[in-house]
């Protein structure tokens, strides 16, 4: 089963987000939800809204907070594609977990055909979007989604365009823009400490994503390109 990369909430500021996800038509797909700036919460909620067209609901795992469970998760409506959750800390102690810890994982079935790509997104609608901590005050986040393609990972061969990467200073998890394609076979990624995983970044379509902060270079047919990611 082929991921396009991996799913988490937040960087340095306080935000839920998503990042595109791609895999088969017929396989399961996991989309883990982590958090950063995730700090004396005493509460959240929501709703995550998807196409039950291309996707299909199969289960949620991997819970991370105390009383965190299944039972938090609104679940009769998932045949329309919408999903809601709520958590609650009833010590009002607050909890806190490490920046890029993982929150929860979505199991997906993928019944889309090949081609298809639907968003899954945060929203408000049915469950209002809501983050409280321990002032005991609405604190803000911001959400960003991501977008699903069924079979839609292009192999390295079928690429080979002009090499124009932009920007060059990017958010962790987010991607460098390849303006078109060209040849990934022949290319070098690399940081100031050598080269790099291949868990460490991942090709999708004309995008390029890194998994962490960092300073890299983008290395073909000679040319050499900086990309910070903060």
């Amino acid at each position: 089963m082929l991921f396009s990369c991996t799913c988490i909430l937040s960087f340095a500021q306080k935000s839920f987000y998503m990042i595109d996800k791609n895999d088969f038509p017929g396989t399961n797909v996991s989309i883990p939800v982590g958090v950063t700036g995730f700090d004396d919460i005493i509460s959240f909620q929501g709703s995550i809204v998807f196409d039950p067209s291309v996707l299909s609901y199969s289960s949620i795992s991997g819970f991370n907070l105390p009383g965190f469970s299944i039972s938090s998760f609104g679940l009769t409506q998932t045949g329309l594609g919408i999903i809601t959750y709520s958590w609650y800390d009833a010590s009002l102690q607050g909890e806190s977990l490490l920046d890029s810890s993982s929150l929860f994982t979505l199991d997906f079935d993928v019944i889309g055909s090949s081609g298809q790509n639907c968003f899954v997104y945060f929203s408000s609608n049915p469950t209002d979007q809501e983050v409280s901590d321990t002032s005991l005050s609405p604190i803000s986040f911001s959400y960003d989604d991501m977008v699903f393609y069924v079979n839609n990972l292009l192999s390295f061969s079928e690429i080979d365009c002009d090499f124009k990467p932009f920007p060059n200073i990017i958010k962790r998890n987010f991607f460098v823009n390849l303006n078109g394609c060209f040849n990934k076979e022949k290319m070098i990624i690399y940081s100031v400490n050598g080269t790099l995983n291949k868990d460490e970044f991942l090709f999708f379509e004309n995008k390029l994503y890194f998994f962490s902060n960092g300073i890299y270079f983008l290395k073909s047919n000679n040319v050499i390109t900086k990309i910070i990611v903060i």
